[in-house]
């Protein structure tokens, strides 16, 4: 498995999340849905280690996050987790082939620019290698960040609302370029959404309701 949660707790002036288990295994796309406030954005946040839980266990690639402390949670966030945010989260000032290379030379890995232009390639930016974010259209902006997000080969890709910001036909496009994506690199991706229609192109799917976290296959009527 590459993510485990065991009877998660989470509560701010009220309880948020009540007794989640979640197991996602290797190569899996798994969709979580919820109105907002149900906990859906918390949830990721607790399995990337960016903030913790109260009681329960998460591990992420086989390592215990509720062990660790502030520096061993964000080493674990570098090597292991890819992030992919509605607003893109670019650096302004970086180009997008430097927007691409940070989480390597983060890491210390051997990724240099030819490696970057391949998966550049794949989303058909290249031209666009060496321009500032500001020159890009949102499309485009989020297709560099999905290459920032799998570059350094992570085990686990976390994806908040990715297309919320696009209009629906740019959103649609891009979705089906991060899966496809995703799959060809044999990774695994957890995202949170709250377009329905995206059901019948993951493995599986939950809802977040009342602070419990329901399988698909169980509502009728979500």
């Amino acid at each position: 498995m590459i993510v485990t949660t065991q009877h998660l707790y989470k509560s701010f002036s009220q309880p948020l999340l009540k007794d989640i288990n979640l197991e996602i295994k290797k190569g899996e796309i798994v969709l979580l849905l919820g109105q907002s406030g149900s906990g859906k954005s918390t949830l990721l946040n607790l399995i990337a280690g960016l903030q913790t839980i109260d009681s329960g266990r998460i591990c992420v690639a086989g390592q215990r996050l509720d062990q660790m402390n502030d520096k061993q949670r964000t080493l674990l966030r570098r090597r292991q987790i890819g992030f992919i945010y509605q607003h893109f989260n670019l650096i302004p000032t970086l180009t997008v082939i430097e927007n691409l290379l940070l989480p390597a030379r983060l890491n210390n890995l051997p990724i240099k620019r030819n490696d970057a232009l391949e998966v550049l390639k794949t989303v058909a930016l290249t031209q666009q290698a060496d321009r500032l974010p500001e020159y890009l259209s949102g499309g485009e902006q989020q297709r560099v960040a999905i290459c920032r997000a799998l570059i350094h080969n992570p085990a686990l890709i976390l994806a908040d609302e990715p297309t919320g910001s696009l209009d629906n036909k740019t959103a649609r496009k891009i979705i089906r370029l991060m899966f496809s994506q995703v799959r060809a690199q044999q990774q695994t991706m957890l995202m949170v959404s709250h377009n329905e229609e995206l059901i019948g192109l993951v493995d599986r799917c939950y809802y977040l309701r009342d602070g419990k976290l329901l399988a698909h296959s169980t509502l009728a009527h979500p």
